[in-house]
């Protein structure tokens, strides 16, 4: 690229100080950064043709610094080949910075105002950080570099404020205290490092479905600083490997459908208010609280039957030991289902529920015994039946109950003695009690037997 012509001082003191690999310093004391702007003298002003020749040339220095400068016209290094590092410190871009399609070492901004930077597709072999600045939107769509920092920066954009799809990030991905009022996205990305969102406000929710993180993803860590996420948290068929850590994030919607995390954690002061989790797979939750709390947590802002969040939930308390939490949930599912079918189906479903807990609580089935017991000894006490033949064997009414309930106990009272009037109509009622408990009690342990 040939340099401009009619160069001014600043830019001829430019010119020779970079190309010795020295930083270039327009700052002052008294109006040292960008919101001094106002103060600055027209000494302070390059173009960025200049700039463009200067680093894309064959005289280009291996670093180039550059502070205090107002950057007229866009910076266009879209394509460029460079072999040179770019550091702008607290510098003013009224034009866009574009490195579509560019391959570098690194790039750094600190402190600087611009409107969009356009990175996409850049390949660098260092990182590409926009630290403490302002700016309207950054693109990194289908990027290819080492770190990405975008920490302490505000980005204006009230729609796509950060876009990382298809990023491949060898490094870590920080975005500690930015505020964007906009959306991140980095759907298809992904990072080999880990992904850190601590103390940043994001207004227009995170788009990252499909992303793929190899070392974890830190949106609040042990309530270090918080992060906010206002909109659709959304994760959809993300691979989180290590941990998923929610610890201090104020969210509105998390969405982890058909995702994978190796281990998720969350704090319950923070639970968004709708859930989304269909599909979603882990190997731990943490913290380890009781399975009425995350049954709360699984069915927020949802009112349709969804059984797998349920079946993984009462996985994982089986894997850490917690059985009675896991058959809670497993309950609970059962009568989530039992909504969904049609009357035959519910009332069967009821009759389980109350009998024996479908099966998950076993307890319940000897209460309904003992119940039925008494009631059926009391009576036949008081009224006794009549000897059905001319030998009956000395009447128990305890023993004459038992052999009412008990459809496979023969204990020879029920053959020799018979009801009469009202004393009949209690006969059969425990008759058939005793089958439905004990086609309840059946029905349960085959469910307990094939049970996910």
């Amino acid at each position: 690229m040939d340099m401009p012509p009619n160069l001014s001082e600043s830019e001829q003191r430019l010119i020779a100080r970079a190309r010795q690999e020295m930083v270039v310093d327009f700052r002052t004391d008294d109006a040292y950064g960008p919101n001094e702007a106002e103060q600055w003298s027209e000494d302070r002003q390059v173009r960025a043709g200049v700039i463009a020749a200067l680093v894309s040339g064959a005289e280009s220095p291996s670093r180039f610094t550059l502070c205090g400068v107002k950057i007229s016209g866009d910076l266009d290094l879209a394509n460029a080949r460079l072999q040179t590092s770019l550091l702008f410190e607290h510098c003013i871009f009224d034009g866009e910075l574009l490195l579509t399609e560019a391959t570098t070492r690194s790039v750094r901004l600190r402190g600087c105002y611009l409107s969009h930077m356009n990175a996409a597709r850049i390949t660098l072999d260092g990182e590409l950080e926009v630290a403490g600045c302002r700016l309207d939107k950054l693109s990194l769509y289908g990027a290819r570099t080492g770190d990405v920092e975008i920490s302490g920066s505000t980005f204006t954009s009230p729609n796509v404020a950060v876009q990382g799809d298809l990023a491949a990030i060898d490094g870590a991905f920080y975005c500690h205290d930015a505020v964007l009022d906009g959306q991140l996205r980095l759907p298809g990305a992904h990072v080999k490092g880990y992904v850190e969102l601590d103390g940043s406000t994001i207004r227009g929710g995170v788009l990252a479905r499909n992303l793929d993180v190899d070392n974890g993803m830190y949106c609040g860590f042990g309530k270090r600083a918080v992060c906010a996420i206002e909109g659709d948290f959304d994760l959809r068929g993300a691979r989180i490997r290590r941990e998923l850590r929610l610890d201090d994030t104020r969210l509105t919607v998390l969405d982890l459908r058909q995702a994978q995390v190796d281990s998720l954690c969350d704090d319950p002061a923070h639970w968004p208010r709708e859930t989304r989790l269909d599909g979603l797979r882990y190997e731990d939750l943490a913290p380890r609280i009781p399975a009425p709390a995350r049954l709360d947590w699984l069915s927020r802002g949802r009112n349709d039957y969804r059984p797998q969040p349920l079946e993984q939930l009462a996985a994982h308390y089986r894997r850490i030991g917690h059985d009675e939490d896991a058959r809670r949930v497993l309950l609970h599912k059962q009568r989530e289902r039992r909504r969904t079918l049609a009357p035959p189906g519910r009332t069967w479903g009821l009759i389980q529920d109350l009998l024996v807990g479908y099966g998950y609580r076993p307890w319940l089935a000897g209460l309904w015994l003992l119940v039925l017991l008494a009631a059926g000894t009391v009576y036949f006490a008081a009224m006794p039946p009549t000897a059905a033949r001319d030998d009956p064997p000395p009447f128990s009414a305890l023993a004459y109950t038992l052999d009412l309930l008990l459809p496979v106990v023969n204990l020879g009272q029920e053959t020799a003695w018979s009801p009469y009037g009202p004393g009949q109509t209690v006969a059969y009622g425990l008759i058939v009690a005793g089958w439905i408990l004990a086609t309840a009690v059946i029905a349960g342990i085959t469910r307990q037997l094939v049970r996910p």
